[in-house]
């Protein structure tokens, strides 16, 4: 019988924890993983401010539109963000078109007429953060049989860093509207 009882004290306990090497497998498991997370935040973050200023894009085309649609005079003048006074001509002609009736970006900013291109500051929401934006307008005349007084209304609008902003280019929004008298 003590034979046996020796037998059972030479073996080996169970083993319990984690071994050193088991806990480094863990480790760089996890940091992957977290460096995953950090990329997918990181790519969230940069979309959500691309979507804002978008979204700008979108208003300041829109008010330049609806201010230019509803002005019977020949121009007007508003107030950006940053307290620039900015006229505004609304008669027939502007910045160049290209074929599908969309402001042609292509075209130097200086060869744009006189009135129918601004910088425009625009408010984007709360910490006084500022949108600084190039507007070009286009008002044309088509000619509808039968009718008159009818103008077909172009603006567009981008950020004026918008040729390498980060990680995209911004593309510049276009807005169209028929008005007649």
């Amino acid at each position: 019988m003590k034979t046996a009882c020796r037998r059972h004290r030479h073996r080996a306990p169970a083993q319990q924890g984690m071994t050193i090497l088991e806990l480094m497998i863990a480790l760089a498991v996890m940091t992957v993983g977290m460096g995953g997370l950090l990329v997918l935040f990181t790519v969230a973050i940069s979309t959500n401010n691309r979507n804002k200023i978008d979204t700008q894009a979108v208003l300041t085309s829109q008010m330049f539109l609806e201010l230019i649609s509803t002005s019977s005079a020949a121009s007007l003048n508003i107030t950006d963000c940053a307290a620039n006074s900015i006229a505004i001509t609304t008669a027939a002609g502007g910045a160049a078109l290209d074929a599908g009736n969309r402001i042609n970006w292509t075209q130097a900013s200086a060869s744009v007429p006189s009135g129918y291109r601004r910088t425009y500051v625009s408010c984007a929401g709360s910490a006084n953060t500022q949108i600084t934006f190039e507007i070009r307008w286009n008002i044309s005349t088509p000619a509808i049989a039968g009718v008159t007084g009818t103008k077909l209304i172009s603006v567009s609008a981008r950020p004026n860093n918008a040729t390498a902003n980060g990680l995209f280019i911004a593309v510049p929004t276009t807005l169209h509207t028929i008005i007649s008298n």
